[in-house]
């Protein structure tokens, strides 16, 4: 009998991704179509993520502890899913810039605030692009100032989760 279980203590950190995840889809559902109507591939990209929650939640709920290297998984088909959401936007301001908190918040609590920071910049870099206009720099400048701060405490954030489980772990140990 195969079992997928990581040490004790990974269960509340699961379980807090999870909580976090379920937090930040529903407030990207419910803002983001007021910014704009949401066209097919970014409807269809939403959706996805609402799937892979789902399968999440069901895997918590039924106690099934998923492996570092799963979230990692997890977390690039986020960041695939988020691409076509914020070619949608037309501006750093709205209501998505801030969804690639989502890798960004499951690397940084898997794999530690570097890998969290890392993500979350190369999400930052990527609305950079696709505001940038020589025309009026002014919308990429702006994502720059909001989100590249934003994803830096998320990495941070993270790293403060893995430490309170770890400590949170010891002391069951104990």
């Amino acid at each position: 009998h195969y079992s997928m279980r990581l040490p004790e203590g990974s269960e509340s950190l699961e379980r807090t991704v999870i909580t976090l995840r379920w937090s930040l889809l529903l407030a990207l559902a419910i803002l983001a179509p007021l910014q704009h109507p949401l066209p097919i591939s970014s409807f269809l990209a939403l959706v996805c993520l609402f799937l892979l929650q789902i399968m999440l939640s069901i895997g918590s709920y039924v106690n099934l502890r998923l492996p570092r290297l799963a979230w990692a998984g997890i977390a690039l088909l986020d960041t695939l899913f988020i691409l076509p959401i914020y070619m949608q936007s037309s501006s750093s301001h709205g209501a998505i810039f801030w969804i690639g908190l989502l890798p960004t918040a499951t690397f940084s609590i898997f794999f530690g605030s570097i890998w969290g920071v890392l993500t979350g910049c190369f999400l930052s870099a990527f609305q950079v692009f696709l505001l940038l206009s020589p025309d009026n720099p002014t919308p990429s400048i702006l994502a720059l100032v909001e989100s590249i701060p934003l994803m830096i405490i998320a990495g941070g954030a993270g790293n403060l989760m893995q430490r309170i489980d770890l400590r949170l772990m010891m002391q069951r140990r104990k």
